[in-house]
This record gives C-alpha cells, sequence and structure tokens, in this order.
C-alpha cells in the first residue's frame, strides 16, 4: 500500500513563513474556528465560508477536535508516537514505513496514515480532517464545491484530509461572494433565555454569542443543538458526542449527561414547546438584530462604491463610517478584529482624497473631530484619532506626532493610536506589504510604481522594519527608500549612517540634511 501525496506543499506556503516554522505558527498568522481549533487566516475565513455554503445544501462538514485543524509541534510527535511504532524487523509488503529522527517507523494496524513531525500541512493551519468526509453525500458536495472555496485533496488514500492551497493568491471569488451576503445572526446569551422563557444551568460569557437552533440534520456549527435524551424530537446523545465542539451550546431538560462536553447548557421543562420557541424567533425578521441590518446595509453600498470609484463618494464613505465609529463602545474598539466595520476601514484608509474642494470639507469636518476629541478621554479619545486618520494622507502621520498646534494629549492620543491600535490591524491582513500591495490596484495611481518612504530614527527600530523593506524592494511594482531621521535634540553616530549605507549600498537613502521636507518623496505610504 503506497500512500501518494496530490500536492506538494511548498507550492502553497504562505508567504513569510519558512518550512521551520511548521508547529510554531506566529499566532497573528491564526484564527480561531468552530471546533475550538485554529487555522492560517486565509484558510480560516474559506473554511466557514465553506461551512456556511454546504448547511444551506443540507450538507454538515464535521470538524469536531481542534487537532482536526492547526496542530503544534508538540501534537504532531504525540500523535505520531501513538499511531506509529519503532520497527525492529523487516517490514511487510503492505506496511507503511516512514523515517523519523534516524529510524525507520511503521503505521500501525487500523492506524490512519500522517506525516513525521515538522513535515504536516496541519502544522501550518493550512488543512482540516473534515470526520464525515466519506459520506456519499458529504464526498459528492466536496467533490463538486470544496476548489471553489481553495480545499484540495493532499493525498490520494487519505480522503478526509483537505488543504487549503491559496496561501500565495487572492482570497478565492467564491468566498467573497459568502462574505458579502447578509451576516448570520448573533443571539446572546440573554436574547435566548427571553426568547425561550428558559433559564441557563451557568450563564455563558458575555462574548457567548449563537446563530440559531438546530433539532436535526443538516447540524449546524455555531448553534444550539436540541438534544432528545429519549424523547423523539432533537439530537441523540451518542450523535453529540461526534459533534459537540461544534455546537454554541445545548437545550435539554436533563444537563448531568451533557457536563462532561464543558458547552453552555439551557434547561428546559417542555423539550418541543422551547424549540418552537427559539425557532421562531431565530427565523423571524425581529430577531435579526439591528447590527446586522446595518452590516447589509454597508455591503450593499460598498459594493456600489465599488463599482462608482467616485472620489466624492468614497469621501461620503470615509464620513459615515468615522460617524459610525463615534458611537461604537470602548470594548468594540478593544477587539476590532472581530468588528464589521474593520476591514471597510482599512480599504478607505488606503484611498486618497486629491479633489480641493473635498480636501477642504475633510478639514471643517477635522476641526470638528478636534473638538469632539477636546471633550473625550482615554480609548474614547483615541477613537476619534481613528477617525481622523481616515482624512490624512499617509505622509503626514509621522508628521503629526511634532504638530505644534496640537495639545500634548492630542499628540499623545495619535502615538497610542497609530503605534498600538493602527498597526495592529494592518498586521491581521496576513502581511502587511502584500496587504498594500493588493490595495494598489484599487488605486488611481496604480499606474506608477509604489511609493514607499520608511523612516528610521534608530538603529533598534530599523532593525524592526528592514524585513519590511527588504520584502517590498524585492518587488518591481515597488519603489522603496530609508530615510535616516535622528529624534528631537539627538544626533546620529557617523556608525547609524554607514550602518545602513553598508547594507544598501545601491538603495535610495536620505537623511535629514539632504531631506528638509518628506513631502518631497511623494511617497504613497510611509512606515514609521
Amino acid at each position: 500500500m503506497t500512500i501518494e501525496t496530490l500536492l506538494d506543499i511548498k507550492d502553497f506556503l504562505p508567504d513569510g513563513i519558512a518550512l521551520v516554522q511548521n508547529g510554531i505558527m506566529p499566532a497573528e498568522r491564526m484564527q480561531s474556528i468552530h471546533c475550538g481549533g485554529k487555522l492560517y487566516v486565509d484558510a480560516a475565513r474559506s473554511w466557514r465560508a465553506m461551512v456556511r455554503a454546504a448547511f444551506r445544501d443540507n450538507v454538515f462538514l464535521n470538524l469536531n477536535y481542534p487537532i482536526n485543524a492547526y496542530r503544534s509541534i508538540v501534537q504532531q510527535r504525540k500523535m505520531f508516537q501513538a499511531r506509529f511504532e519503532e520497527l525492529k524487523s523487516a517490514p511487510s509488503d503492505d506496511a507503511i514505513c516512514v523515517e523519523f529522527e534516524g529510524k525507520m517507523w511503521r503505521l500501525k494496524p487500523n492506524e490512519e496514515f500522517m506525516e513525521v513531525p515538522g513535515q504536516s500541512s496541519h502544522g501550518f493551519g493550512l488543512a482540516v480532517r473534515i470526520g464525515n468526509a466519506a459520506l456519499p453525500t458529504v464526498k459528492a458536495w466536496l467533490d463538486k464545491n470544496a476548489e471553489q472555496f481553495g480545499f484540495e485533496k493532499e493525498y490520494n488514500l487519505l480522503p478526509l484530509r483537505f488543504v487549503y492551497t491559496r496561501s500565495r493568491q487572492a482570497i478565492p471569488e467564491r468566498v467573497l461572494e459568502i462574505e458579502e451576503e447578509m451576516p448570520e445572526p448573533a443571539f446572546n446569551a440573554e436574547q435566548i433565555a427571553q426568547a425561550s422563557g428558559c433559564q441557563w444551568l451557568k450563564t455563558p460569557s458575555d462574548a457567548w454569542t449563537c446563530n440559531g437552533i438546530f433539532s436535526s440534520r443538516p447540524f449546524r456549527a455555531g448553534a444550539l443543538a436540541v438534544v432528545g435524551q429519549g424523547e423523539k424530537l432533537g439530537i441523540s446523545n451518542k450523535i453529540i458526542e461526534i459533534i459537540f465542539r461544534q455546537c454554541a451550546g445545548f437545550v435539554c431538560t436533563q444537563p448531568e449527561p451533557l457536563l462532561k462536553y464543558g458547552r453552555p447548557i439551557l434547561v428546559t421543562k417542555n423539550l418541543r414547546e422551547t424549540t418552537q420557541k427559539l425557532k421562531a424567533f431565530c427565523t423571524s425578521n425581529a430577531a435579526v438584530s439591528s447590527a446586522a441590518v446595518d452590516i447589509e446595509n454597508l455591503q450593499s453600498e460598498l459594493k456600489f462604491y465599488r463599482k462608482a470609484n467616485l472620489e466624492a463618494v468614497i469621501f461620503e464613505r470615509k464620513k459615515n463610517l468615522s460617524e459610525r465609529l463615534l458611537k461604537i463602545s470602548v470594548d468594540d474598539l478593544r477587539t476590532a478584529a472581530t468588528q464589521p466595520w474593520y476591514r471597510e476601514y482599512l480599504a478607505l484608509l488606503s484611498i486618497r482624497i486629491r479633489d480641493a474642494a473635498l480636501q477642504f470639507r475633510a478639514k471643517k469636518y477635522c476641526d470638528e473631530l478636534l473638538q469632539q476629541h477636546a471633550q473625550r478621554s482615554g480609548d474614547e479619545s483615541e477613537i476619534v484619532v481613528l477617525c481622523l486618520l481616515q482624512f490624512m494622507e499617509p505622509l503626514q502621520l509621522p508628521c503629526a506626532f511634532n504638530q505644534h498646534l496640537w495639545s500634548k494629549e492630542m499628540i499623545a492620543d495619535v502615538q497610542s493610536v497609530f503605534l498600538h491600535r493602527y498597526t495592529r490591524l494592518i498586521r491581521l491582513n496576513d502581511d502587511i506589504s502584500t496587504y498594500y500591495l493588493a490595495r494598489q490596484s484599487e488605486r488611481r495611481h496604480g499606474r506608477r510604481k509604489m511609493r514607499i518612504a520608511f523612516v528610521i530614527t534608530t538603529r533598534n527600530k530599523g532593525d524592526k522594519m528592514l524585513p519590511v523593506y527588504r520584502a517590498f524592494r524585492e518587488r518591481e511594482d515597488v519603489e522603496a527608500c530609508l530615510v535616516l531621521c535622528p529624534p528631537p535634540s539627538k544626533k546620529h553616530s557617523e556608525r547609524f549612517w554607514q550602518y545602513f549605507h553598508e547594507q544598501f549600498p545601491n538603495d535610495a537613502i536620505y537623511d535629514a540634511n539632504a531631506l528638509m521636507d518628506l513631502r518631497q518623496l511623494e511617497p504613497d505610504y510611509v512606515f514609521y
């Protein structure tokens, strides 16, 4: 028996990730999914979209255990030692053998094959083991649809293993189509309790939500499962054991047998009546939160704006988004990456307003924002700064720290937002250089090279930015340059200048003596 690979992992390894990082992926490049596990950010997006699309076709994709997604190097070693045994004698003809750490190992009878530790696509958060993929209905759906979401089979004799192969390419169109549709509703614990008239055995956390309820096939990831416990209505305990990690919680009459799963439990005396109430609540138009309606309207507007591509429309969108930001809670700001507005915020942030009349309107609006800033404090004032960034050109960001007309509080908030919130949002987009390059095609100056200036004030900060600078300078569609600028009241040593000139003898390097104003370079973006 021979296990043959259908794909080469080197062909779809994410940019910026090396083979040696297998099982030790950076946390910022990973996202959680329903089973409690994690996947590489693009793979996670595509997986969620594929699960949603399958549910519409009455197909449930079962990924119940965290190790069915990303596997750390420690987990890989434990699984390998459990599935393989060291070879003491000559193997039989049908034995599956591998070499690991200078020894030969044989796959134990009735065990599923896996790669040796450090070589698995699971170790990059790109693979999923779909537990029910061999079922005829599920297999037929995957054969027809999986590739549209970027997932393909990796091995000939592993029908349950699918790997995401689009990590070096754009997100699949099918995924974007799903993401642009009306988001699934999110109901919190209080809403569920009120709608059902029942009580939680233990109230879930404030962050807990569910997207609906199911009492029969198809099962639904992220939804409440009705557990029958001997009644004709609901899912059996045997099925719950297979899918429990993908359930948001349980609705039942006898909570004791379900305590071992560690999921929220809604206790009822009349299972049928409670199920009917919750299904009516979750499917009614009134149940869709106003936030979800706002998201739907927002996405419709974005479709129009993409087609119109008028600067005036972009300006209005920036202003509307700023007003939306001013109304959000501080908690929403702390968890910005999970909020529906952050992706649009980043997209609009990269579009510059050129029209003189619109720049005048932007200045007046910024004056209003500055007044609001003076009336707020703490995180509330940083929300105002996020709004201001929408109307500041990228080259102004480092200069803003030295604005003598601004208050000390304003300067501190700009520094805090730019260094902590703004950069954190950007870095969530896979790769910081890839993000800006992807936006280039959407800008009107896309006909020429993107010009990026890296402002370096100290050797330590310069070393942190150089990996990004190197990534840009390798691109033919980017013109990157270094600007060596000492902090106020300080001077750089001769060794400081030589350090960068020796590393990049043929690159464009400017210093504060030769470059009096950063705007002379006309950069599209500035890294500070």
